[in-house]
């Protein structure tokens, strides 16, 4: 025993101002941690009351022995008080401690609140002597639900304190062992211990010798407790093989939750990458569709700006109409100039149109150079574009060769250019010294004619502004497209569209000493010209449109393939479904088992209750019989008797008779 409990024991008698008891001391210090052994010491009430502190504060007994203490009852008041509340003690030995009177009813108390002790031995005790006191007891027993082995050997208990155990045996369900032997229970009190058991199947060990019940009984008693003990062995057969089920159930519930929750798992990641990949389609859907509404919105305001330089033109139109009729008038009148000036300039016209056919035709042959150019930037285009989902490296490669190509081209083309512009600048130079005397008188005639070319100049401006602004629009719409090859086409296109513009406006210094109405018709030409060039112009958009059309087309490919590889992910799911339902089969199978195991039990168990009702019914049967025969036996025994006496009366009239009382006539019997 630790020394903590020897401390506290002397710390609450020197409280209480009490004599220690040196023998309970020493029972401190030589016992272990977990009991206390008082056997044979005699034990004062004071000593008591320090024990049952001793017992309320420490939670560390398991086993106490107060055997033949002749405890004092104010004393195993005060323990058996603090005993009602012990958790941890299973076993109390009271052995032959003359327990009576009112510390029965207290026993019986301590039983109903107690909750840990298992074993309790009351042997050598005068619990049958107050009946009174041992019904409390009884129904304290009763109430209990841990006691599980009971000793009441030598107690003197009577066949009414066998049917009030017997009533209590009825109601508790927890104890295993009995031992009521030396007892004066009676056959009838045996007869009360057979009908408890009939209602009680836990008790499978019961000692009855001693208490002058018959063997038949005994052995009735005896069949019952053994049949108990089966009984308990069959259900913890039984329990044992439904926990080895039910672990086994448990281990493939565990399986098939674990499989569930790894296939609820990929199933959840296979959603959330096709979540991810629709996503990521539907952002690409997007973007198509705002270049689709922006290319929309372009192409909707170029055709406003198409229907007001329509209405632009047509206003034009009309007022070079009006202009058109004021000149003809003047045209009329310096026609006959013309003419003769006409017949002189033929010559020299003649000569500068060989010339500017030669270089026309050396422009058409550059042109013609630079749409194969054109064309093969466009080929490249589409090549690098089909290039470019495929190798990005190729494609800068590609892209670099082209681009050199079109600038060696490009260079090889501005140096023929301004070869021929030196050319025609010297010829135009010698053709400009030659007619300055005849532009010299022409000058002050057509003076009049400058101003009124002059106005129309500055509305062609406009319009060539307009038509700049124009075409400045269109190239923004086009630059969110193109590639650097592009942009070196339109570098081209630009510097072509200059050389153009200064050969026009050559032809037209040449033109305008020679017809002002070929000025003004190649005027509305070269308008008409750039109308159909926005015009063709407004195709690219329709194609990059159809391009977007067809990228969608792929992508809606490529969802359905999605779509069609989600609905295998889903066949799979469901197949792993079905497995999981057949698992569940296989468990549901096992609990049919399980059932008709339960069921072959219970119908054992039928078994055994109709077995032991026959037994019983041949039991009372026979009881009926031995009755009857003892019922017999008595008054064959009575007549005996009285014949005895008559003889003896008869023979010694002066000898007294002896009297015969019922428990010489139950002997004889």
């Amino acid at each position: 025993m630790p020394l903590q409990e020897r401390d506290v024991y002397l710390n609450l008698c020197e409280a209480n101002k009490i004599i220690v008891d040196q023998n309970v001391l020493k029972a401190f210090s030589s016992g272990d941690s977990t009991s206390l052994d008082l056997s044979g010491l005699s034990i004062t009430k004071e000593t008591c009351e320090v024990l049952s502190k001793l017992l309320l504060s420490f939670t560390t007994f398991h086993s106490l022995n107060f055997t033949d203490c002749l405890l004092p009852p104010r004393g195993l008041a005060h323990i058996l008080k603090s005993l009602s509340h012990a958790a941890c003690l299973t076993f109390l030995d009271l052995k032959g401690n003359n327990i009576s009177g009112n510390s029965i009813a207290k026993l019986g108390q301590m039983l109903e609140k107690n909750s840990s002790i298992k074993r309790l031995n009351l042997e050598w005790n005068s619990l049958g002597l107050f009946p009174d006191s041992f019904k409390e007891f009884c129904s304290g027993l009763a109430q209990n639900s841990c006691l599980e082995d009971l000793d009441l050997q030598n107690n003197r208990l009577t066949p009414e304190c066998a049917s009030m155990l017997s009533t209590a045996l009825s109601a508790n369900k927890m104890i295993k062992s009995l031992d009521i032997r030396w007892n004066e229970i009676g056959w009838q009190g045996g007869q009360h211990i057979y009908d408890a058991l009939q209602s009680n199947n836990s008790v499978n060990s019961i000692q009855l010798q001693g208490n002058s019940i018959p063997g038949d009984l005994l052995q009735a008693i005896d069949q019952c407790a053994s049949h108990n003990l089966s009984h308990r062995k069959v259900i913890q057969e039984c329990s044992v093989r439904n926990d080895l089920l039910a672990k086994h159930v448990r281990r493939i519930e565990t399986k098939r939750s674990l499989e569930i929750e790894s296939l609820a798992k990929q199933n959840e990641e296979i959603i959330k990458e096709t979540e991810i990949r629709l996503n990521s389609v539907e952002e690409v859907l997007n973007e198509k569709n705002t270049a689709l509404a922006c290319a929309q919105v372009q192409i909707k305001s170029l055709q406003a700006e198409l229907r007001k330089q329509e209405h632009l033109n047509e206003d034009i139109q009309m007022l070079l109409k009006n202009e058109e009729e004021e000149k003809n008038s003047i045209v009329e009148r310096h026609h006959a100039e013309l003419e003769r000036l006409r017949k002189k300039c033929t010559e020299d016209q003649e000569k500068l149109s060989e010339q500017l056919e030669s270089l026309e035709n050396d422009l058409s042959q550059e042109k013609e150079k630079v749409a194969e150019l054109v064309k093969k930037a466009m080929l490249s285009d589409d090549e690098l574009r089909r290039l470019q989902t495929n190798q990005n490296g190729l494609l800068e490669i590609e892209r670099k060769r082209h681009k050199d190509e079109i600038d060696s081209a490009s260079r090889d083309y501005e140096e023929k250019l301004e070869r021929a512009q030196r050319e025609f600048r010297e010829k135009l130079g010698t053709f400009k010294s030659d007619a300055q005397h005849t532009h010299q008188r022409l000058t002050d005639r057509i003076s009049t004619l400058e101003s009124s070319i002059f106005d129309l100049e500055r509305k062609l401006s406009e319009q060539s502004a307009q038509a700049a602004l124009m075409s400045q629009e269109l190239a923004r719409s086009a630059e969110t497209m193109a590639f650097a090859v592009h942009e070196a086409k339109e570098k081209e296109l630009a510097r072509i569209k200059i050389i153009e513009e200064n050969l026009d406006a050559a032809r037209d210094g040449r033109l305008r000493a020679e017809k002002q109405l070929e000025t003004v018709q190649r005027s509305m030409a070269l308008l008409q010209e750039q109308n159909n060039c926005l015009i063709a112009e407004l195709g690219e958009p329709q194609r990059k449109m159809a391009l977007l059309h067809e990228e969608l087309s792929r992508e809606r490919e490529i969802v359905s393939r999605l779509r069609a590889e989600k609905n295998e992910e889903v066949s799979r799911a469901d197949a792993r479904k079905a497995d999981v339902d057949r698992l569940q089969l296989e468990v549901n199978a096992l609990t049919r088992q399980v059932g008709e195991m339960k069921a072959k039990y219970s119908e054992s168990i039928q078994k055994w209750n109709e077995e032991k009702e026959r037994l019983h019914a041949d039991f009372s049967q026979k009881e009926r019989e031995i009755q009857r025969m003892r019922s017999e036996e008595i008054e064959r025994a009575s007549a005996l008797y009285s014949a005895f006496t008559k003889y003896l009366g008869n023979v010694h009239p002066s000898t007294p008779l002896p009297t015969m009382n019922m428990k010489q006539t139950h002997h004889l019997s």
